[in-house]
């Protein structure tokens, strides 16, 4: 157990590690493992550096995340994890919940928090005077175009998704037979 942490209120907080316990998720040494510790520690505990900005101004970890790091590995395997990308809230003031966060770049989450905005869509961000519809790959950006209207980034980004044949979430998936009907871009190709 670390120095001054009561035993109590680390197991209270699902952070296993230092009160003894294990959750045999053979996971530790996943690089999710130390991300997922840190989004708690930020959260719950006040001795934490960053709490004033997460838990002190009502930023939660959900429940199915809190006590148990499996879920969320299960739900960032599923939802475009990759070792370059950054867990975004959607939501900037909501909860970090399957249903508020995202995977996002380096980039997009700075300008998050530079002044710039979130979007509720997913893939969309908002920076000062237009929108960034952004779709990463193996490991690379595939797909990052800037729009003046939110839902002309959004639409692309389906668009290329639907006329890819990929896997990521698509903000408006019932679109998709209309998006495949379309002529495609020769900028909407992916250059293999």
């Amino acid at each position: 157990m670390s120095k001054g942490i009561p035993n109590h209120q680390v197991v209270s907080a699902g952070i296993s590690e230092y009160s003894g316990e294990s959750k045999y998720h053979g996971k530790k040494s996943h690089p999710l493992y130390g991300r997922w510790l840190g989004i708690k520690k930020r959260c719950v505990y006040e001795w934490d550096k960053q709490f004033k900005n997460y838990g002190g101004r009502g930023i939660y970890v959900c429940a199915e995340w809190l006590h148990d790091f499996k879920p969320f590995y299960d739900w960032c395997m599923e939802n475009g994890y990759s070792p370059e990308l950054q867990i975004d809230r959607i939501d900037n003031d909501g909860p970090y919940a399957t249903w508020n966060c995202r995977f996002v770049t380096h980039q997009i989450n700075s300008m998050n928090k530079n002044g710039y905005g979130s979007s509720k869509y997913v893939g969309v961000a908002k920076a000062k005077e237009y929108f960034i519809a952004a779709i990463h790959y193996n490991y690379k950006t595939i797909f990052q175009r800037k729009f003046k209207l939110e839902m002309d980034a959004v639409t692309a980004r389906d668009i290329f998704i639907a006329q890819n044949n990929l896997s990521h979430k698509m903000n408006f998936p019932e679109n998709r037979n209309l998006y495949l009907s379309l002529p495609v871009e020769p900028a909407f190709n992916i250059r293999k």
